[in-house]
């Protein structure tokens, strides 16, 4: 079970933290024979848009993304000999407003939202696509590649932040959508 996700054990509170488009986070913690991971991403890099999806056709497109990352294998694949099998996956889409206290410009959201109306109300809303992982991998080593293709499934996204916490390394790696892969033991402390 997926009890505890890897972003509570690398980065607590991280959850909440702003996002960057075109740069998303994959967390990764194996103890074990057991690895977790958390994809997180930006909507617009996902499905192109923040807002919530109110026609068919960004609902669709909403749907198959959560369909597509559903896939584990869609967004990591380990090494064959590492011999891992999917144990479990778990997404979804998750709507964050920022606080109605001061944004950078000095005024309130309220402010914001009385002098621009709705068309501001969409740019302000953020969302993230969120999709856990979990495998069981019998022979889980530091060597042979880890393939990403997240960087096929979605155009926009450019960069992936990987970091790792193992039973014999942590680091941490920016890995772009020009070389979509990384070794274990290549990651910077």
């Amino acid at each position: 079970m997926l009890a505890v996700s890897p972003s509570s054990v690398l980065a607590e509170g991280s959850q909440h933290a702003a996002h960057q488009h075109g740069l998303a986070t994959l967390n990764i913690v194996q103890n074990g024979t057991i690895v977790r991971a958390e994809l997180t991403a930006a909507g617009a890099d996902i499905v192109g848009f923040e807002h919530q999806a109110t026609s068919e056709a960004s609902k669709k497109k909403v749907s198959d993304a959560l369909e597509l990352l559903q896939q584990s294998a869609n967004a990591i694949v380990w090494p064959i000999e590492f011999n891992c099998s999917t144990k479990e996956s778990k997404t979804d889409l998750v709507s964050q407003e920022p606080d109605d206290h001061e944004e950078k410009d000095g005024h309130t959201n309220e402010d914001h939202h009385d002098d621009h109306g709705d068309q501001h109300e969409e740019e302000r809303e953020h969302s993230e696509f969120v999709a856990l992982y979990e495998w069981e991998c019998r022979s889980f080593d530091l060597s042979g590649d880890v393939q990403l293709p997240v960087f096929n499934a979605f155009g926009t996204l450019t960069a992936l932040t990987v970091n790792f916490v193992g039973d014999t390394v942590q680091g941490q790696q920016k890995v772009g959508r020009n070389i979509p892969r990384f070794q274990l033991g290549r990651l910077r402390p």
